[in-house]
Parts: C-alpha cells; sequence; structure tokens
C-alpha cells in the first residue's frame, strides 16, 4: 500500500524506488550466493576431515570434536562426523574451554578448527597433525 502511494505521485520516485530495489535484491542474491559456495567448500574439506578421523579410529582410543561456544564458524555436527567419517565409536565434543579444565586422557584422535589448535598443542605437546584441510585440522595424542 505504502509503495502503492510512492509509485503514484512522481514517475521520477517510483524509478528510482524501482531501481533501488533491483540493487538491493542483486546484492541479497549475490550474497547469499557467495555464501552457499563457501560453505560447500568447508562441508568438502570437513568431510575429508572425518573420513580420515574414521580411519584413526581404533578400540580404546577416544575421538573428540573441539567446537565453539557459539555454532557457526567450526565443525558440523557430531552425527556429521559418525556418518561421513563411518565412525566406529563414539564421538565425544569439547570446547576449548573445557579441554582447559578436565582434557580427556590419551590416546585420542580429534579435529578442531586451526583456530583453537594452539589450546590442544599446549595441553597435548607431543599432538602430531594427521591432516590439514582449510581451517579444519584432525590431530593424534598417542599416550604419554
Amino acid at each position: 500500500l505504502v509503495l502503492y502511494r510512492f509509485f503514484g505521485q512522481r514517475p521520477a520516485v517510483g524509478v528510482r524506488m524501482i531501481a533501488a530495489l533491483v540493487v538491493l535484491l542483486t546484492a541479497g542474491f549475490v550474497h547469499a550466493t557467495i555464501q552457499i559456495n563457501h560453505a560447500r567448500k568447508n562441508a568438502g574439506d570437513e568431510k575429508l576431515i572425518a573420513e580420515k578421523l574414521g580411519q584413526l579410529q581404533r578400540a580404546g582410543t577416544k575421538t573428540v570434536l573441539i567446537k565453539a561456544e557459539k555454532p557457526g564458524g567450526d565443525l558440523l555436527w557430531d552425527s556429521f562426523y559418525l556418518f561421513h567419517g563411518n565412525c566406529r565409536f563414539p564421538v565425544k565434543p569439547y570446547t576449548v574451554d573445557e579441554m582447559r579444565g578436565h582434557p580427556p586422557m590419551p590416546p585420542l584422535i580429534g579435529a578442531c578448527v586451526a583456530r583453537d589448535f594452539p589450546v590442544i598443542r599446549d595441553i597435548y605437546p607431543n599432538v602430531k597433525v594427521e591432516l590439514v584441510r582449510a581451517q579444519f585440522i584432525c590431530w593424534q595424542v598417542d599416550t604419554l
């Protein structure tokens, strides 16, 4: 109703409004396309990390995922790793704070984003990086 009044007042105002609307819609679609393409690349890289975790799993070795306090921008769900990694044993999510407070005892394998890896290296000095893809890191810690 408001748009109809703007269009009815002056032709120049209507043309400018239509042009602005077209620009905003186009920018929105471009932004959405970029976000979707970025997410696809991350999922492919993370799938390779999940597959590597599945290969590294052994009986008696804990599997951990270091996740952010707030979802988004880090690892996908545990079920993603169980499915794509073909994991035979449970996968336990930890936050960085939980790892600092009560780290699990080795042997363990895990995945995290590069931002969180220094914390893992501080807790487990003998950590060994198994695979790096984009910002994702798959690592392993043998018994001390």
